[in-house]
């Protein structure tokens, strides 16, 4: 196939921040004809990491009342969502066919029913898969995996439970990106809201409380969603927590904070992987103490600083607040790194290709 004579269709879901559109902003970076389809535009959802607007934070507050106290409700508004999309996707694809363009269908991280993949499967398209979780966490996943034309698995690690559950094809690794239109280096920050030795950006989990507990008596400051369910159990989080960002505040602290985390305190099995956020501070330049994940250091060297316990990662922040000239060698070497290898125009070029489609530079 060729580049110009191919429309690629991205079905994304907005539940994993920018994924879905970072991937587009990547594709047409190269030249290439795409769009989204999101499941579940329903309520007011939208990207992680853009400012909600009052609607979206009411319906927000929604949300997490009916997945506590009505889970059938969300069930159902869930698979309506779903069934309204992949209508869209089906007759998307429908016209895209009547036009003469060829079609690749390309499913970022979210779940499609098996009925739209037998009815994709009757057209001429392309379907391929660029799955965020590993199989043991979502069995659902694995009768799937027959319809797709291409697998791309974001960890190596992962990648054998895609290779040899019910003898599926080989995966590609293909690991997360990062997108240079919202993060790049910029002048840091005068404004306290932004300043801190440590930060942390993303959303609430107890895991990941409990693991910033090691540092709590340092400046520490933590922005994300979520993080109000957790004052109960970590009540010194209340004077730490700065709420939710823009896409611009978010480059603004991993440009300003002398110390960014990036991947934190998610148990995986079968095991963790490299999030985008160690991708995104790395290419606005910033410094960064990741969580342990085996993928990590096959893709930064030791640009990337590593612990695996929260004794590590106190250990570890006092030693580099000490020490800014390190700080700054090891966050230009990894800016370095995530610009030549790690953005998403990398990323879709390495899916074109699988796919059999020429891009002509």
């Amino acid at each position: 196939m060729i580049l110009k004579d191919t429309k690629i269709i991205i079905v994304g879901a907005s539940w994993y921040g920018h994924w879905a559109k970072d991937f587009w902003e990547g594709l047409t970076e190269i030249g290439a004809d795409a769009e989204i389809i999101y499941t579940n535009l329903v309520g007011g959802a939208q990207p992680t990491g853009g400012t909600p607007s009052l609607r979206t934070q009411i319906f927000a507050l929604a949300k997490r009342f009916l997945r506590r106290f009505a889970p059938t409700v969300v069930d159902f508004v869930k698979r309506r969502s779903q069934s309204g999309a992949e209508r869209t996707l089906l007759e998307r694809a429908d016209n895209i066919i009547t036009s003469g363009k060829k079609v690749l269908v390309i499913f970022v991280w979210t779940p499609p029913s098996e009925t739209a993949l037998r009815e994709l499967k009757k057209r001429p398209v392309a379907l391929a898969l660029w799955q965020g979780e590993p199989t043991a966490r979502d069995l659902g996943w694995e009768p799937l995996f027959d319809y797709f034309d291409h697998l791309f698995c974001v960890d190596d690690d992962w990648m054998a439970r895609f290779a040899e559950e019910r003898n599926r094809r080989r995966a590609i690794l293909l690991p997360l990106a990062t997108n240079p239109r919202i993060h790049r280096p910029v002048p840091p920050s005068n404004d306290p809201k932004y300043q801190a030795d440590v930060a942390f950006v993303g959303f609430y989990r107890p895991q990941r409380a409990d693991m910033l507990s090691a540092i709590k008596h340092l400046d520490l400051k933590i922005y994300g969603y979520d993080w109000e369910e957790g004052f109960h159990d970590f009540p010194w989080m209340r004077e730490k927590y700065f709420g939710t960002l823009a896409d611009e505040e978010v480059n603004l602290i991993f440009n300003t904070a002398k110390i960014s985390i990036g991947t934190l305190g998610i148990t995986q099995n079968p095991g963790p992987t490299t999030t985008q956020r160690t991708f995104d501070i790395a290419l606005a330049g910033g410094f960064q103490i990741s969580g342990w994940a085996a993928l990590t250091p096959k893709l930064f060297g030791d640009a990337v600083v590593l612990f695996r316990t929260k004794e590590e990662l106190a250990n570890l922040v006092k030693h580099y607040l000490a020490r800014p000239d390190e700080r700054r060698d090891m966050a230009e070497r990894a800016r370095l790194i995530a610009t030549e290898g790690h953005t998403y125009a990398h990323r879709a070029r390495v899916i074109l290709k699988a796919c059999g489609i020429s891009i002509n530079d």
